[in-house]
C-alpha cells in the first residue's frame, strides 16, 4: 500500500529530525570540568579522541551518536511502503535518549546533546503518530474492501408492478 500524502509529510519530518540530530554532533556536546575551569566538547572530538588514545571501545560508543540518527534517516528515506519507518523512528528515538543519558552525565550535558534529547523526542512521537495514522489508513482500506465485498455478495430484491419479486446478486444487475 502507497503512503498516502499525510505519512509523506510525517516521514519527510522524521528524517530532517534525523539529520538535524546528526548535525547536533557538531556543537558542544559535553562539558568537561577541569578544577576551576570548564570547557565543551562536541562528540566528533570524544570520538576522535578515543580513536586517537587507542580507546577503540569508547570511540565506537561514541560513534553511536552519529550511527543511530543515520540508520532512523536511511529507514525513514527508504522505506515507503511498510510500517518499518514507524518502528525504526521510535527504536532509533529511544536508542538515542538512552546512549545520551547514559555515555554522557546529566551535569555534563550541553547544547548539543540537549538539542539532540529533544529532537529524538519529537521523532518519537512523530513516528507514533506516523503508526497511528498507517494503522488507520490500513483499517480504512480492510473496511472498504468488505463492503466492497458485501455490496457484490448482497441479493437484491425487485417488487414487479405484479407484485412478483425477483431476486438477483448485484453483480448479475445489467
Amino acid at each position: 500500500m502507497q503512503d498516502s500524502k499525510r505519512s509523506n509529510r510525517i516521514r519527510l519530518g522524521i528524517c530532517t529530525f534525523f539529520v538535524i540530530a546528526m548535525a547536533c554532533v557538531a556543537l558542544p556536546y559535553y562539558v568537561v570540568v577541569d578544577g576551576a575551569r570548564s570547557k565543551t566538547v562536541t562528540a566528533i572530538d570524544l570520538i576522535m579522541r578515543s580513536f586517537a588514545n587507542a580507546e577503540i571501545w569508547a570511540g565506537l560508543l561514541f560513534l553511536l551518536f552519529i550511527l543511530i540518527p543515520a540508520a532512523g534517516f536511511f529507514i525513514a528515506a527508504f522505506d515507503k511502503k511498510s510500517r518499518l519507518k514507524a518502528v525504526a523512528g521510535l527504536l532509533c528515538s529511544v536508542l538515542g535518549v538512552t546512549a545520551i543519558l547514559l555515555m554522557i552525565t546529566p551535569a555534563s550535558i550541553s547544547l548539543g546533546s540537549m538539542l539532540s534529547l529533544l529532537l529524538y523526542i519529537v521523532t518519537f512521537l512523530l513516528s507514533m503518530y506516523l503508526l497511528l495514522v498507517k494503522t488507520g489508513e490500513q483499517y480504512q482500506a480492510e473496511q472498504a474492501a468488505q463492503a466492497k465485498k458485501q455490496q457484490k455478495e448482497h441479493p437484491v430484491v425487485k417488487m414487479d408492478k405484479d407484485g412478483a419479486a425477483t431476486v438477483r446478486k448485484q453483480e448479475e444487475q445489467p
